[in-house]
């Protein structure tokens, strides 16, 4: 019990020595396996009819999402509130066929993203490795376009969250780190970071 106490007690200083000496952090970071390449393999839908057309996906690509975040740290660098941009592209290829007649046509979709968020440290210690969790929520705009001379066919807002069930930092001023998750960002998205 004595050598319990101990331990925690030893981690709990060597937390407190490593939070005390950054204020803000600046991260740039990618993601992958985004929301959009989860949704379409869930919903890949083909329409098909006689006097309509058959409209078929035929193939979709997908960038993954690039973003840059800036934050500070309070209660003694447990918490990081931070602000978050993120773009990714996803691009369906269409075959649609009318009267026996097919043609090709290729959607592009622009996705940008402005989020909030926070970052909960519950492990800082002075040997370089920092473990965390957090969340985001937003918005992101959509603006889709036709490969008919670059034609813009919809631009929808609509909310954007990220979860990150665990992430790992290594590094003191310039590190390096990984995350898992749920959101906007991917289900894994890593990247370099500095704290100042």
């Amino acid at each position: 019990m004595k050598n319990g106490l101990f331990l925690l007690s030893i981690l709990f200083i060597t937390n407190l020595a490593a939070q005390d000496i950054y204020h803000s952090k600046l991260s740039i970071g990618v993601g992958l396996f985004t929301l959009q390449e989860i949704d379409d393999v869930a919903s890949n839908i083909s329409i098909d009819g006689t006097s309509v057309p058959s409209i078929n996906l035929n193939e979709s690509q997908y960038s993954p999402v690039y973003y840059i975040e800036f934050g500070g740290y309070l209660l003694d660098g447990l918490l990081n509130i931070s602000a978050s941009g993120g773009y990714s592209k996803f691009t369906e290829n269409y075959v649609v066929t009318l009267n026996n007649t097919s043609d090709q046509t290729t959607i592009d979709n622009n996705y940008y993203s402005l989020m909030l968020g926070t970052h909960f440290y519950y492990l800082k210690t002075i040997h370089l490795v920092e473990l965390y969790s957090g969340g985001y929520v937003g918005a992101y705009v959509n603006r889709a376009s036709q490969d008919l001379k670059g034609a813009q066919i919809r631009e929808a807002s609509e909310f954007a969250y990220h979860m990150t069930a665990l992430g790992i930092r290594f590094g003191k001023g310039i590190g390096v780190h990984v995350e898992a998750g749920y959101g906007f960002r991917g289900l894994v998205n890593f990247g370099l970071s500095a704290q100042f």
